[in-house]
């Protein structure tokens, strides 16, 4: 994935530490007007979105029926998106 990404991100984008579901794909996408690694997984019928940028905040919020997960690692933004 980290390939793809340069040139597209002022980063290179990292996997959660230890990720529990098989990545499938990633994307570049744009979140309050930034560009953002996307990196998607799956679990069993469920996509799963984790969004990747520099920030260091945490948390975990529920938004029209999506389960949001904020967390930092190494400086980076992660957040979890999916439907559980």
């Amino acid at each position: 994935m980290k390939p793809w990404f340069n040139g597209k991100v002022d980063f290179s984008p990292r996997s959660p530490t230890r990720p529990t579901r098989p990545l499938i794909g990633g994307r570049l996408d744009y979140l309050d007007g930034r560009p953002v690694a996307a990196l998607v997984y799956r679990r069993r019928q469920h996509v799963i979105n984790v969004f990747v940028w520099r920030d260091r905040r945490t948390g975990a919020a529920t938004r029209q029926g999506y389960h949001l997960l904020h967390w930092t690692d190494g400086g980076m933004a992660l957040w979890r998106v999916g439907s559980q």
